[in-house]
């Protein structure tokens, strides 16, 4: 197989195909099945949390992203990740908690 793919490399260049991507695409085109687009994921959409983290974020800038996922009932660290991708400062992601510190 790797000998297949290492043959199809030197004849059509560093675009060529894999061989399992090529059969992986016949076996689509063999269901009449032509449309070469990725097929919609399924789960829940991702600009759900997204609006609701740039919502929360902007009612409260101090906010810690700890804090929103309590709220939200979402994993701190998908939190942390939209709000990296939302280019939202550090200062806010990474705040301490006041009342964590208060208890020790």
């Amino acid at each position: 197989m790797r000998h297949r793919y290492e043959k199809n490399l030197l004849l059509c260049g560093p675009n060529a195909l894999s061989v399992r991507v090529a059969q992986n695409s016949f076996k689509r085109f063999q269901f009449d099945n032509f449309d070469v687009e990725d097929e919609p994921r399924s789960g829940r959409p991702v600009t759900d949390k997204f609006n609701a983290i740039l919502e929360k974020v902007e009612q409260d800038c101090h906010i810690s992203s700890y804090d929103i996922a309590e709220v939200l009932g979402a994993n701190p660290k998908t939190v942390f990740i939209h709000l990296k991708k939302l280019d939202v400062q550090k200062s806010v992601i990474l705040r301490f908690h006041t009342s964590s510190l208060k208890e020790i």
